[in-house]
């Protein structure tokens, strides 16, 4: 018997592995997959029902919908930060573009506001 071989199933022994730390489910989806969702649900207002029908049909990725959610959820949690120093930038800014929108979202009519001065544009819903 070969020395690699003593821990195999098929010659009495067992292999365990160990799982990796940052794996903290038992179903992880990557960042492409992540960012391809956030874009539909935001910069495409693709509808999160939607875009459980396209990943469904078109990629065979079933995800559910209130992984959807979840995703742009965290996306939106992690841009706070940002979110607000260019809010604040659009503040201070001597002449801006601003417009208010009424857009459906989950069935409610909501408003959406936007600001632009250059290059520098802020939208708030």
């Amino acid at each position: 018997m070969h020395s690699d071989c003593t821990g195999c199933p098929l010659h009495g022994g067992v292999k365990t592995g160990s799982f990796p730390e940052n794996i903290k489910a038992a179903v992880q989806y990557g960042k492409n997959l992540q960012a391809m969702v956030v874009a539909f649900n935001t910069v495409g207002a693709v509808s999160i029902n939607r875009t459980h029908e396209i990943l469904s049909s078109v990629f065979n990725i079933p995800l559910a919908t209130g992984t959807i959610k979840n995703m742009v959820t965290r996306c939106a949690e992690a841009l706070k930060d940002t979110y607000e120093r260019i809010r604040l930038k659009m503040i201070t800014l001597g002449l801006v573009h601003c417009d208010e929108t009424g857009t459906r979202v989950d069935g409610k009519t909501i408003r959406s506001r936007h600001g632009q001065s250059g290059l520098r544009s802020f939208c708030s819903i």
